[in-house]
């Protein structure tokens, strides 16, 4: 059950980055930020693997695996560059709340590619949580 406490710590660390970052881009260039907050998590991930040794495991890396690291790697660039352009000029609350739209497209795109199910109970969570979207930003 600890994936409930590392996604707890993931929503409370994302949000923070939401906030530095706001107030970061105030009179910087979106590219420029998002650029050099990526170099500096890359240092921060490069340290965690060195001092969890698990560099080691990087040769068991598959062709497969690596397709789906390059994959991965330009879907993150898609969402911090367009995050990061939006954040620039949209308040915090419209931004996140549009972004976390993410979660609906996650279980429509788990279903298509993962065969996860969903059912009539996902898609009453699904049109809550948009619902709730258009209160956020439009009825503020």
């Amino acid at each position: 059950m600890m994936w409930i406490l590392y996604a707890f710590l993931s929503a409370v660390f994302a949000s923070l980055m939401t906030i530095f970052m706001k107030l970061g881009l105030k009179d910087m260039n979106p590219h420029v930020a998002t650029a050099l907050r990526t170099s500096m998590v890359v240092l921060f991930c490069w340290f965690l693997v060195f001092v969890t040794k698990s560099s080691q495991t990087m040769k068991a890396i598959t062709k497969k695996e690596w397709l789906y690291l390059v994959l991965a790697s330009l879907a993150t660039f898609g969402t911090w560059t367009f995050y990061f352009l939006s954040l620039k000029t949209g308040s915090v609350k419209n931004v996140m709340t549009i972004d976390r739209l993410s979660i609906v497209f996650a279980i429509l795109f788990s279903a298509i590619f993962l065969k996860e199910v969903i059912t009539y109970k996902t898609i009453i969570g699904m049109a809550v949580f948009l619902i709730g979207a258009v209160l956020l930003i439009y009825y503020h």
